[in-house]
């Protein structure tokens, strides 16, 4: 937290920065792909290879199909999306530490346009469903876990929390 006039405003720690760092340069390499006229399913499963810096993962890069999408966290369904590049993947800034994320990417249409999606409260989940609301825009969107899975696990007096949220 940083303080002005008596205000405290949140500053992102370490580990949400990076993971952003990492949403921003999946953001580009697809930006780019496609401004050399690659095919978007080509594009969007190449990422899947694209390195990344202080030690984050890519772990999924595929195109979904306009319709329906299950979350992965069996939180509900979406309907109505267009076709668009799902990316996931995490970031390990310092040892023990994980932070989960997710960018989609719409594969025709985009506005220009980017969306970090919050989660609010003590976080621990990625809104699917937020993230699918903006790709409906035609907006690029993104989400973090802030670095831990549900409230339950949460644990402020673990030395790797502080330096993932300041």
């Amino acid at each position: 937290m940083i303080s002005h006039s008596g205000r405290r405003y949140f500053r992102p720690g370490k580990g949400i920065l990076l993971a952003s760092v990492g949403m921003v340069l999946v953001v580009g390499a697809a930006t780019s792909a496609s401004a050399q006229s690659y095919s978007a399913a080509t594009t969007c499963e190449s990422l899947a290879g694209t390195s990344l810096p202080n030690n984050s993962t890519i772990t999924v890069a595929q195109t979904v199909s306009t319709g329906t999408f299950v979350n992965p966290d069996g939180s509900g369904t979406q309907t109505k999306l267009p076709t668009f590049c799902r990316v996931s993947g995490y970031s390990q800034p310092v040892s023990g530490s994980h932070t989960g994320w997710e960018v989609w990417l719409p594969v025709s249409g985009w506005v220009g346009r980017y969306q970090q999606v919050g989660n609010g409260g003590a976080n621990g989940v990625l809104y699917y469903s937020r993230v699918g609301d903006m790709v409906k825009r035609n907006y690029v969107a993104a989400a973090t876990d802030g670095g831990h899975t549900g409230a339950s696990n949460w644990d402020v007096t673990n030395v790797l929390r502080p330096v993932d949220i300041q």
